[in-house]
């Protein structure tokens, strides 16, 4: 993106679109280093990325935890990923740290969900 913005420059046509990519450099940019917290507290589970907080998920509703590699947008920065599928049919993707304590930490709230492939 900055050779396109150096382009831009250097060849004295499009300068309207200078700051229109530079606005869309420093969103990227800050979408990705923005803050990403997975968060269990009162028996539920919930995702802050940059400025937004995810709707809450208790854990009870939790069935089934496995891993996954999918490339879909999710709030997972990792591609060593955790799919969490729920009762209401939802399902989510995330890539914590410390995967096994993770596992352990939710498992301790809810015995019942399985994980078919982690064990």
């Amino acid at each position: 993106m900055v050779y396109i913005i150096i382009l831009l420059i250097t060849e004295n046509k499009g300068l309207f679109l200078v700051p229109i990519v530079a606005m869309g450099i420093i969103l990227v940019c800050w979408l990705w280093y923005s803050p990403l917290k997975y968060i269990i507290e009162n028996r539920s589970f919930y995702i802050i990325s940059g400025w937004r907080k995810s709707k809450v998920y208790p854990i009870s509703d939790f069935t089934i935890v496995k891993k996954s590699r999918t490339i879909l947008a999710s709030p997972a920065r990792g591609l060593k990923r955790l799919e969490i599928e729920t009762k209401r049919g939802d399902w989510i993707i995330i890539s914590p740290k410390e995967r096994e304590e993770f596992i352990k930490t939710i498992k301790t709230i809810n015995p019942g969900i399985k994980t078919p492939d982690l064990s």
